[in-house]
């Protein structure tokens, strides 16, 4: 059975792999990113393309509408002048854009650490924002907790 999905972060590491395997699988994805030019690659097999910042809780509501699921993440912001405020706005924004499209299936991309709230960086908002998804009622949610990226780390270091 082919899904309408969502993927948000697909200029990324993971968010680029998995948009590349549903599409050659034959799923409908849809794509939210701030850099169009940067998934030409997607829309060539046929994905769609939102241009819009993944905080714009309108976009992401119409993008959720009437899709089978959504991978998700909270991207980080070095430029951010509170990260936890940040991670917070963005947090909202997704969670309320989930509650008003309707959508039920949620994967969400966290971190390793995130089982901790506190005393670990920003790691500390994705786990605020796991605990978050989880109190969504009839929304089911997995998260991934990966490790962190190498060019994530070594991007801190070249702003």
């Amino acid at each position: 059975m082919k899904n309408r999905i969502v993927v948000l972060g697909a200029t990324g590491t993971v968010g680029s792999k998995i948009s590349e395997i549903l599409l050659n699988e034959g799923h409908q994805v849809k794509l939210v990113t701030r850099n169009p030019e940067k998934l030409e690659r997607f829309r060539n097999l046929g994905a769609e393309i939102i241009s819009r910042d993944m905080s714009d809780m309108d976009t992401l509501t119409n993008a959720f509408r009437n899709a089978d699921s959504a991978f998700v993440l909270l991207p980080d912001n070095v430029k951010a002048e509170n990260t936890r405020a940040y991670q917070r706005q963005v947090t909202s924004k997704l969670i309320e854009a989930i509650e008003k499209s309707g959508i039920r299936y949620i994967v969400n991309m966290s971190s390793l650490g995130s089982h901790m709230h506190e005393g670990n960086g920003i790691m500390g908002g994705t786990g605020e924002q796991e605990v978050r998804l989880n109190q969504l009622d009839d929304v089911n949610v997995l998260h991934i907790r990966s490790a962190y990226f190498m060019e994530n780390f070594l991007r801190t270091f070249l702003w």
